[in-house]
């Protein structure tokens, strides 16, 4: 019995155990239920909000790009696109039709224009792009358009730079990081009132760019490393300009920068020219087949800085003419080629310059005359060492060694000593070798009424030192087989110029006379005072003439003492 009533008890007492778990379960059960069900909830509210977002994101980031563009620029700038297509997974941008324009309010009607047909951008971070904190490209391509700039804005000092900064509130946070950027087929225009001033194609690849946008920007500060920059179909013709400037090619990459067929010519025809300028002056017609620089140090320039280990001129070819019937006036000094070269507003430091076939040709329209002459310089080579405008150290010197074909005839060959030191004299030495002296002729016949029968210059040989004021040296000529004519003048004034004083007045003394001489050998010295306002080439060839008379040479025989 006792046996019975304890297993009934424990029955009772499990049975309580069990309705008692039983019934805290199902007190507990409701309040699980709601939290996860609340839970629920918010992923969901927190999914759909999400989703909302993207979708808003996706559908609207055109219109919020361009509020933020807007909203950083100031108002004289205003930056646009036709679309732009986002793929944040991908981290990639392609943007079509961009277009900018800088219109300042100060200069109604001019303004500087921008346009990219595409611009495509990869490993772009869109959020911190959105969120304007840090911008980060990888790699970014602009191909086609066209870039616009004002010639008269660019040259109006009235006009104030309120680009300098973004709009107040708007400055964009963090630094711009660019890996490459590349530019290919942008046009570029510089125009003017009228025409354009200038034209090019370019392409351009720059790498590792940063730049920080919390300042103004500065180009000199950008962390940037070029890799190439070419440009093709370069056009310039400035406006009220004398001259127009054509550049087939200029490619730099690698520190070696190359420009194709370089050509500087009048916009005048040549006896029109010195006509609108009133007074006599040069009028040059320049073309270069090559120029190829090595170690160009392309961002040298932004600190006004020319520098290269190399130059090298091939295929030059130069034209000069001037008018002698024009009055000449100058109210200046010409000052000697170190002067001027240390004058330049920047520095230049190139260790060698060559120059390679090249002609140099100067022609003159005398001041009494129905013609003009000539002279020519024909396959001229030089070398050029160690050009730095910078240097004043005592005893350092330019040195030039210079070859060519004088009047497609006798071998010139010369040395000149450039002093860098004001305290130094300039130097120069050289010889002039089988000239035959009837290929002046052509010269001589126009410009003083003289006509060489025949004569060979065997050898003429010189060297003089000179400064700003006198010239001082010696020469040595040997001809032979002088013979010739002078022709009747048709006016009895007799004018000195650059060429008469070489050839006229030197050379040709006396006219009407018919001599003939053998193999003559005669030493000159060289003096001349120099005329400040005269180029050096005119110092030069004075300082030869007063050698060429000192040697009574060709006065002796036109007198009839030989």
């Amino acid at each position: 019995m006792q046996r019975s009533s304890t297993i009934f008890s424990l029955l009772v007492a499990g049975r309580f155990y069990f309705d008692s778990q039983n019934n805290h379960t199902s007190l507990k059960t409701p309040s699980i239920t709601r939290n996860i069900k609340a839970v629920l909830a918010a992923l969901l509210v927190a999914v759909l909000l999400l989703l909302a977002g993207g979708i808003y994101l996706f559908t609207s980031y055109e219109s919020i790009i361009r509020k933020k563009l807007q909203a950083a620029l100031p108002e004289s700038l205003s930056v646009d696109f036709t679309s732009i297509e986002i793929d944040p997974f991908a981290g990639s941008a392609k943007l079509k039709g961009l277009t900018a324009k800088y219109k300042p309010q100060s200069l109604s009607g001019h303004y500087h224009a921008l346009t990219i047909e595409s611009v495509d951008a990869s490993g772009v971070g869109i959020t911190a792009l959105l969120r304007r904190e840090k911008i980060i490209i990888e790699k970014l391509i602009l191909k086609g358009g066209e870039l616009v700039l004002d010639y008269v804005l660019l040259n109006d000092t009235t006009v104030t730079d309120d680009l300098a900064s973004p709009a107040p509130g708007n400055t964009v946070k963090g630094p711009l990081e660019i890996g490459s950027l590349s530019i290919g087929d942008l046009s570029f225009v510089l125009k003017g009132d009228s025409t354009n001033v200038c034209t090019l194609q370019s392409n351009v690849k720059v790498n590792d760019i940063g730049v920080d946008l919390t300042v103004p920007f500065d180009i000199k500060t950008a962390a940037h490393r070029i890799e190439e920059l070419d440009f093709t179909k370069i056009v310039f013709n400035p406006q009220a300009g004398m001259y127009g400037y054509t550049i087939s090619r200029v490619n730099y990459r690698d520190q070696q920068l190359a420009v194709d067929s370089l050509a500087i010519k009048s916009r005048h025809p040549k006896f029109k020219f010195a006509h609108l300028k009133g007074k006599q002056i040069d009028v040059f017609d320049l073309r270069i087949d090559r120029i190829a620089v090595e170690g160009f140090q392309v961002m040298s320039l932004l600190d006004s800085t020319i520098e290269a280990s190399s130059v090298a001129i091939r295929g030059a070819t130069l034209h000069a003419f001037r008018d002698r019937r024009m009055p000449f006036i100058k109210n200046h000094s010409e000052p000697l080629p170190v002067t001027a070269f240390k004058g330049l507003p920047f520095a230049v430091r190139v260790g060698s310059l060559t120059v390679k076939n090249t002609d140099v040709v100067y022609e003159e329209f005398p001041e009494v005359g129905e013609a003009s002459g000539s002279v020519s310089f024909r396959d001229i080579d030089a070398q050029f060492s160690r050009l730095d405008n910078r240097a004043d150290s005592v005893n350092t010197f330019i040195d030039v060694n210079l070859e060519a074909r004088f009047m497609q005839s006798g071998l010139l060959t010369a040395r000149f000593a450039f002093p860098m030191n004001p305290r130094n004299l300039y130097y120069v030495e050289g010889t002039l070798d089988n000239f035959e002296l009837t290929t002046l002729n052509p010269t001589l016949e126009n410009l003083v009424m003289v006509r060489i029968l025949s004569g060979k210059m065997n050898s003429m040989s010189f060297n003089f030192d000179y400064n700003n004021d006198e010239s001082n040296g010696s020469m040595v000529l040997l001809y032979e087989d002088l013979e010739m004519n002078a022709l009747k003048e048709k006016e009895s004034k007799t004018v000195v110029n650059k060429i008469k004083s070489f050839f006229l007045n030197v050379l040709f003394a006396k006219k009407n006379t018919r001599d003939k001489v053998k193999i003559v050998q005669r030493n000159g010295a060289i003096q001349f005072t120099r005329d400040k306002k005269r180029s050096i080439f005119n110092y030069w060839w004075k300082s030869l003439a007063t050698g060429i008379k000192s040697s009574h040479s060709v006065n002796n025989i036109l007198d009839g003492k030989e």
